[in-house]
Formats: C-alpha cells, sequence, structure tokens
C-alpha cells in the first residue's frame, strides 16, 4: 500500500541559515549520488516527506528543490562567456544588483562554480 504525502507536514529546519532559508518548498524534491568528475549526476524524485535542512547540510547527496506556489527569489547563472561576468567586466555584478534592488530584491548570497566557470546569484525577495 503506498499512502499519499501529505502537504501538512512542514520541513524541518534546524538553524538560521540564510541560504537554506531561501528555499522553503521542500516537497518533490530531486537528489542523487554524487557522480564522478566527468559523468552527470542521476537525478531522482522524492515525494514522500519533505527535505530537511540536516539532509543539506550533510552533503552526502546533491539535492535540487522544485519553485512552490510563490516564491521569493531569483536565480542568475551568469557563466563565464557572459558580458556580466567579472572576468569580463569586473564591475558589472554590482550594476546587476542594484537593478535587482529596483525591483525588491535586497540580499543576495553569491556562489561560484567550478566547471565551467560560473558566479550564480540567489536574490531573496524580503
Amino acid at each position: 500500500m503506498q499512502v499519499a504525502p501529505t502537504r501538512a507536514f512542514p520541513s524541518v529546519q534546524e538553524g538560521d541559515d540564510p541560504f537554506l532559508a531561501l528555499w522553503p518548498h521542500r516537497y518533490d524534491y530531486l537528489w542523487a549520488e554524487h557522480p564522478h568528475p566527468d559523468e552527470r549526476p542521476d537525478w531522482q524524485t522524492e515525494s514522500r516527506h519533505p527535505l530537511s535542512d540536516r539532509l543539506l547540510q550533510q552533503g552526502t547527496k546533491l539535492y535540487g528543490v522544485r519553485f512552490g506556489p510563490t516564491t521569493r527569489y531569483c536565480v542568475l547563472d551568469v557563466d563565464k562567456g557572459s558580458i556580466y561576468h567579472p572576468t569580463r567586466d569586473r564591475f558589472a555584478w554590482q550594476r546587476l544588483v542594484g537593478a535587482l534592488e529596483v525591483l525588491g530584491l535586497v540580499q543576495a548570497v553569491v556562489c561560484t562554480g567550478r566547471r565551467p566557470i560560473r558566479v550564480i546569484w540567489y536574490h531573496d525577495r524580503r
């Protein structure tokens, strides 16, 4: 017998991590084992329970979350070839942040990737 997931059970938030707080919708998340460097992840969907902060912080797997009915953030993925990448224009990101602040996206968490070189901004609308 399969039991349908309930949306009444919230995800377990175990700290005050501003990065993890960007994703309050934790149902129907994606996960994968860490692949070898030249392989792609084998993504699976989990919908039986919400994703907890603890699982994310353990780092034993890769995780991805989906959008909920509403969202408070946007993600900008700036690849190395972009005119906005710091290697092409070191002040471009400041212009991007300024334009987003006008829209009410006032807090940013900046992450850098390894391959290809990219900068990812997560902007939270407070």
